[in-house]
């Protein structure tokens, strides 16, 4: 399973989208820990802290190739052991994988979807 956290810096657009692309095949179906992860209550976003077992989803393209003022910052949905806050489902979980910082970006400082 590929770290969730932090970031690794890269030269290109091209890379970032390329390794986090590979960090997503590679992880499809996969079973594994995640220290926090984001889903809904009604229609609002929660961000939980915990120990989560989860299996990484189906992801669209656009959550996976996500540019953020120049970081490519996937997020891939997940899969969780049932998660409640005050006594609520959170439901359509998701997590932040690995970023990448891009050093030489085209799309810098731009928020793009794919």
């Amino acid at each position: 399973m590929t770290k969730l956290d932090g970031h690794t810096d890269v030269e290109t657009d091209f890379e970032a989208e390329f390794l986090a692309s590979l960090d997503y095949e590679l992880n499809l179906g996969a079973n594994a820990r995640a220290t926090w992860l984001t889903g809904y209550i009604q229609d609002d976003s929660v961000d939980v802290d915990g120990d989560f077992c989860i299996r990484v989803l189906t992801t669209q393209k656009s959550d996976i190739i996500r540019h953020v003022y120049g970081y490519l910052d996937p997020v891939w949905n997940v899969e969780a052991s049932p998660v409640f806050v005050e006594g609520r489902r959170v439901r359509s979980t998701f997590v932040h994988a690995h970023s990448y910082r891009i050093l030489q970006s085209v799309r810098h400082d731009k928020r793009l979807e794919v």
